[in-house]
């Protein structure tokens, strides 16, 4: 069921996308803002993640314990954020009576952070020990060397997480950078908030025009980024621990509003594991087990598709005929039929309706929610697209090298020119089933 919805632009420039669910005990809220580590001056490598962590120590009318985090934990609820590439995002669940309390604290927190030196100092310490984690951590350092592949702009292999190191001994330069950062950016021009809960549409309406009146307006926008250009030997093998995994990367020379819906379908497609279906065939082979997908990198102008493939006994050879039983998939996911297209759409609806509100919010704002559309889009992007290749396991060797900040011990992989197979794939409900 499609939750009645409205989006609008908020005097401050915000804008501002409400669903109402009319049976949720839970409300939600996320805002996002239109900047994130690409966008770290030089010399200041992690501010953005520092930032993140620094508006949830405390604002000018919420500090201490009154302050967003222990309030919504203190209530049973959930919060937390993120630092991606080019946005940032801070987002909560609880009960809906309290909506309005815990979107007072969100928005405080991110017009007025107290960023006191104190908390400075603890919270660079929180990424330093997150920092040295990281450094060990397989789908961290997997991601790190799929990044590395693109040559340019130079911001995808430069040190994004933050340490001790990196923020200096200057407390008095750390806290000056971390003010101006938020100042520039942290503007309502450069803000989307979501919120989804059982009150009416104009309920919520009302509730955020009233949290947002703190905002600044509108300011310049960022200049757009340049879009990702692949180095032209990207394939290789990788050394983490944990299970074996076959990862096969598409960057795609278009924006996201042009291919989340459509990757999101496939995608419903592709996690079918019905007699026929592409993981039916792949578990049937012995050449993988699980299959997921992650976006890598979402913008205007590119967006960077992941495809993991996992399994024990999974190998660079069986990656490569994983790789080509896809490429056949794909294409014959081209003649999926209309009523086909209808079922694993009304799949990815129900799929999506077993959600809590935040975590709808999430997909809707940086994962996979499912829309109007037709995988036909991804398809055609995935033709024309540069693909890249790697292939992560306990038992490979490789010489070091460091990228965002993280030692990866890795090999080119000279992986040999794929081509479709011959294999008979089957989608629901089957033609013959059709009346």
């Amino acid at each position: 069921m499609r939750l009645a919805s409205r989006s609008l632009v908020l005097p401050t420039g915000l804008q501002l996308h409400l669903l109402h669910q009319p049976d949720a005990r839970q409300a939600a809220a996320l805002i996002e803002i239109g900047v994130g580590s690409h966008d770290e001056p030089e010399g200041w490598p992690g501010l953005a993640h520092l930032l993140e962590h620094m508006l949830f120590t405390g604002s000018a009318a919420y500090p201490d314990a009154q302050r967003l985090m222990p309030w919504v934990q203190g209530a049973g609820g959930r919060v937390n954020a993120t630092t991606l590439q080019q946005r940032t995002a801070f987002f909560f669940e609880i009960a809906a009576p309290q909506l309005v309390e815990g979107l007072a604290r969100l928005l405080d927190m991110i017009a007025a952070p107290l960023l006191t030196p104190a908390t400075i100092a603890r919270e660079v310490a929180v990424i330093d020990a997150e920092y040295q984690l990281l450094q060990r951590h397989g789908q961290t350092l997997s991601e790190a060397a799929l990044l590395d592949g693109a040559a340019q702009p130079a911001a995808f292999r430069r040190f994004h997480i933050g340490s001790r190191a990196s923020f200096g001994q200057q407390s008095d330069a750390l806290r000056e950078a971390l003010r101006h950062f938020h100042q520039q950016h942290y503007h309502g021009g450069n803000m989307q908030l979501w919120l989804q809960g059982p009150q009416s549409l104009d309920e919520l309406e009302g509730l955020a025009r009233c949290a947002v009146t703190g905002l600044p307006s509108a300011s310049a926008p960022l200049a757009p980024s340049a879009p990702p250009r692949l180095e032209p030997h990207r394939d290789s093998l990788l050394r983490v621990a944990g299970p074996a995994r076959f990862w096969l990367s598409y960057l795609l020379p278009h924006s996201e509003q042009a291919l989340r819906d459509s990757v999101t379908l496939a995608r419903e497609f592709a996690l079918d594991d019905a007699p026929g279906s592409l993981l039916e065939t792949l578990r049937s082979q012995g050449l993988c087990d699980a299959l997921s997908m992650k976006w890598l990198y979402l913008s205007a102008n590119a967006s960077w598709l992941a495809l993991v493939f996992e399994g024990e006994k999974l190998s660079p050879d069986k990656a490569q005929k994983i790789e080509a039983i896809w490429l056949t998939w794909l294409q014959a996911l081209r003649h999926s039929s209309a009523a086909q297209r209808a079922h694993y759409q009304a799949l990815a609806e129900e799929r999506f309706a077993q959600l809590s509100p935040l975590d709808q919010l999430r997909e809707r704002a940086f994962g996979f929610a499912p829309g109007k559309a037709d995988p036909d889009a991804l398809i055609r992007a995935a033709n024309a697209a540069c693909a890249t290749r790697l292939f992560s396991a306990p038992e490979i060797a490789g010489d070091a090298c460091c990228s965002q900040g993280l030692t990866l011990h890795r090999q080119r992989w000279r992986s040999a020119t794929v081509e479709p197979v011959q294999a008979a794939f089957a989608f629901y409900p089957l033609s013959t089933d059709v009346a």
